[in-house]
């Protein structure tokens, strides 16, 4: 029901239906399992459209300190992790932490899916506008 009501932009009804399937998952399977990683991975995606940013920030940090203990290196869904709480950071106006989980991300999207794939592309987009924000920064 979270990802029906997400899809059709009612948000602020998904959020319980992803916080309520996360607490689950964590009770049934621990905080480690894929599942709950993919709630933690979920609920930080619509804490970030919501832009409550401060939530997205922690879900999106504890999903991917999580992420790089029980996943390997270039893992999709690692990578999504590290773009998402590098946009997080992005989004606040912290570029110094945002530009290494953006260009890690794009360097691992880059060798897992190729230069023209949609989520390589988003990545080269994001580290654009880190750049951008870090030459202003130097001015």
């Amino acid at each position: 029901m979270g990802s029906l009501h997400q899809g059709r932009g009612e948000n602020a009804l998904a959020e319980p239906f992803f916080s309520d399937a996360l607490a689950r998952s964590r009770l049934v399977h621990g905080d480690d399992h894929t599942s709950t990683l993919d709630y933690l991975t979920k609920l930080s995606g619509l804490m970030i459209s919501m832009r409550r940013w401060k939530e997205a920030e922690k879900l999106s940090y504890e999903a991917l300190e999580r992420k790089r203990r029980t996943l390997p290196e270039g893992d999709p869904s690692l990578l999504t992790s590290m773009s998402r709480l590098g946009t997080t950071y992005l989004k606040q106006g912290n570029v110094e932490l945002a530009e290494p989980l953006i260009r890690g991300a794009l360097t691992g999207r880059r060798v897992a899916l190729g230069n023209s794939s949609a989520q390589t592309l988003v990545s080269i987009g994001y580290m654009t506008v880190s750049y951008t924000h870090l030459d202003a920064a130097d001015e």
